[in-house]
């Protein structure tokens, strides 16, 4: 049985200064008005359409629904409704509400026709802006020096998630949106036109049918500019859409506008390989060569690996995101290479590295956990890498020491910072017995030349629920901050910090 017509156009409008923004909303109508302000942006819904403010009110976007179905729209009042999750502003226009949702991160805008029609669906925006125009891929933006209003891309589907044909046309000064009543003819209503929702925009460009996930990111103090890396499947370039890669994409960080295409990082094994491949990426900038390092753990082939063997993988980019010296150069040596007994070459796995920048000796660390000569004893590894002429300082060093040659103990999922003042690193991670669950936060001092200042200690206190540290420097007050996810007995986790002194004492 199909229900009553209910078409909702979706739209993105949002600042991309938002990305510091902070949950505040703050809503009032006055007169004719509905004002919304936001710490990084304020919208003002007046009988004239829709005014955005991006942040320091630099850029103006107006946008005002000038027709639908080719027929000029009368002048309507905005209506503030207190909804149940957020609040709303709604124009009546006969058989069409326009609706904007005040979210906690974006302005979210709707058109919701109220019944059916034999005829095509239209609509049209008029806009005016001192924003200057750009076109991309996916969305398009106004933008000024340090603020933009982005629009994203739209998406029709119906009620079972079936794709609808639409076009959606933008210019600097017009949109215009719509969908042939022949391809609606055969939809389950409601119909919904859905672009990215969230103070997001898109990133990573994978088709629906693809899969992308651990991201990481880095700035650039030199160009003002991010880089941001991922691991994904795309279908494209002669790779298999199950063949994991880690992929890159540059950003502008005045206004978040992409700066080329996605590109791909590394190259695991053969291509259309499912055997083969990359994942959890880190990155790291350096700022005295103006370089990235990259890196990951992966499935690779080159001798003398064999399928099976996860190591840890790095790879330098230059300013621009071109692969620069070695491709995928081998960070981590763990068990022993090109073991046949597959069984055994699961168990001598490097997995999930974590990155420094260390810019008074312009080297990184580079950590992970590895289970190395004793089978399942696994363990915090790090390595020096020289960020200037990319090559591993030393070997291989071990960084935990609790637990040592246990099958039933694990140290995992480790995170380091780079002490400024005192040129000398904190790895933090989670250890404890993988059969009970029963883990603790576990923080280790190491030197700038990678060896182990003090022993291991222990950091929370949370009954051996927590789990996955992080960890950053503070050099105005020379004291670390480490966070990490526990329960502490209850049903329901939370974020638990210590801060810690340069000298390994909890503050």
């Amino acid at each position: 049985m199909r229900h009553l017509l209910a078409i909702y156009f979706l739209l993105t409008i949002f600042v991309s200064t938002i990305l510091a923004q902070s949950d505040g909303i703050a809503i009032r109508a006055t007169g004719n008005t509905v004002l919304v302000n936001h710490t990084d942006y304020t919208a003002a819904f007046s009988p004239e359409g829709i005014q955005f403010f991006s942040k320091f009110h630099e850029v103006t976007w107006n946008w005002k629904l000038a027709s639908v179905n080719k027929e000029q729209t009368a002048t309507a009042l905005p209506q503030w409704i207190k909804g149940d999750s957020h609040d709303l502003v709604q124009y009546q226009r006969g058989n069409i509400i326009e609706q904007y949702v005040i979210r906690e991160k974006n302005i979210e805008q709707q058109f919701i026709i109220l019944y059916p029609t034999c005829e095509d669906i239209s609509l049209e925006g008029a806009i005016r802006t001192n924003g200057n125009f750009e076109q991309h891929d996916n969305y398009w933006l106004w933008s000024g020096v340090n603020g933009s209003v982005r629009l994203g891309n739209l998406t029709v589907f119906d009620a079972a998630h079936c794709i609808i044909p639409s076009c959606f046309q933008v210019n600097a000064n017009t949109t215009a949106m719509s969908i042939a009543a022949s391809d609606l003819a055969q939809a389950d209503f409601p119909v919904t036109l859905d672009p990215e929702i969230g103070n997001d925009f898109a990133i990573s460009n994978a088709s629906a049918s693809n899969e992308v996930q651990y991201a990481s990111v880095a700035y650039n103090s030199q160009k003002q500019e991010y880089l941001a890396v991922w691991v994904g499947t795309y279908n494209t370039n002669g790779l298999n859409p199950a063949e994991p890669e880690i992929w890159g994409q540059r950003i502008n960080a005045a206004n978040g506008a992409l700066i080329g295409s996605n590109f791909r990082i590394s190259d695991m094994g053969p291509d259309n390989q499912t055997s083969y491949g990359g994942s959890a990426p880190e990155v790291a900038y350096n700022s005295a060569n103006n370089t990235y390092l990259v890196v990951w753990y992966g499935d690779d082939n080159t001798a003398p690996l064999v399928v099976n063997e996860a190591e840890i993988f790095g790879q330098f980019l230059d300013a621009n995101g071109n692969e620069i010296g070695t491709n995928d150069f081998r960070i981590s040596i763990t068990g022993d290479d090109g073991e046949s007994d597959p069984l055994i070459r699961k168990e001598y796995d490097a997995k999930f590295p974590a990155l420094t920048y260390n810019a008074t000796r312009n080297e990184f660390l580079v950590v992970w956990y590895g289970d190395d000569a004793v089978n399942e004893d696994i363990e915090i590894w790090g390595q020096r890498i020289n960020a200037s002429t990319r090559a591993k300082i030393g070997n291989n060093f071990q960084i935990s020491t609790i637990n040592l040659n246990s099958a039933t103990h694990v140290n995992d999922d480790p995170s380091v910072t780079w002490n400024s003042d005192n040129d000398q690193y904190l790895v933090t991670w989670h250890a404890g017995n993988f059969n009970t669950k029963a883990y603790e936060i576990i923080g280790q001092r190491v030197s700038a030349t990678g060896t182990l200042t003090g022993s291991n200690f222990t950091i929370s206190d949370s009954d051996g629920t927590a789990r996955e540290a992080a960890v950053a420097y503070n050099p105005n007050d020379k004291e670390y901050l480490v966070i990490w996810a526990s329960n502490e007995g209850s049903s329901e986790y939370r974020i638990n910090g210590q801060r810690i002194n340069a000298s390994g004492a909890k503050i």
